[in-house]
C-alpha cells in the first residue's frame, strides 16, 4: 500500500530532521562551552578570585 510507505517514510523524515536539529544545537552548546572554557583558561590569574579553600 502506497499510503502506508508515504507514512512511513515521512516518519523517517522526521526523525532524520529532528536527530539533525539536536545534533545541531548539541554540537552549538559544546562549541560554547569549549569556547567559554578555553576564554577562561587564557585569562591571566589576577583576573580570578583566589580559590576559597
Amino acid at each position: 500500500d502506497d499510503t502506508a510507505l508515504k507514512l512511513l517514510n515521512d516518519e523517517k523524515e522526521a526523525a532524520e530532521a529532528i536527530r539533525n536539529h539536536l545534533n545541531t544545537a548539541f554540537n552549538n552548546r559544546m562549541t560554547e562551552l569549549l569556547e567559554a572554557n578555553f576564554a577562561r583558561g587564557r585569562k591571566p590569574t589576577q583576573d580570578s578570585p583566589p580559590p576559597s579553600h
